[in-house]
């Protein structure tokens, strides 16, 4: 019914002229024109909620011991896949975490 492109530009449009552009061309009344955009709106909505999440975006609470981390990190130059192998995360989960913390030590410095 509406061409895989323009898709998206459709899904932003006012709903009002969603189905006013729907009544038009398909030669509906106002009132199924309604119902058929608010189908199809509920079906584009629901194919792209269906789309698997990436690990690292899960809703799995991913613990780290700060401590135990910074020191493999900084002491002992362990990479973050070998200390995520070790945490059982993925590198990039640990990289995020010690850039995070890294912020933080820095700002706890700049308000001293």
């Amino acid at each position: 019914m509406i061409p895989q492109k323009l898709q998206r530009t459709f899904m932003d449009l006012d709903p009002a002229i969603a189905v006013n552009i729907m009544q038009c061309k398909l030669g509906l009344e106002e009132e199924k024109a309604s119902h058929e955009y608010k189908k199809w709106r509920e079906n584009f909505l629901n194919q792209y909620s269906r789309k698997p999440l990436l690990p690292e975006r899960s809703s799995k609470k991913v613990t780290l011991d700060k401590k135990k981390v910074l020191d493999m990190y900084f002491k002992k130059k362990m990479s973050t896949e070998a200390i995520g192998r070790e945490f059982k995360v993925s590198g990039i989960t640990v990289r995020k975490y010690i850039r995070e913390w890294g912020y933080e030590l820095e700002n706890r410095r700049k308000s001293q």
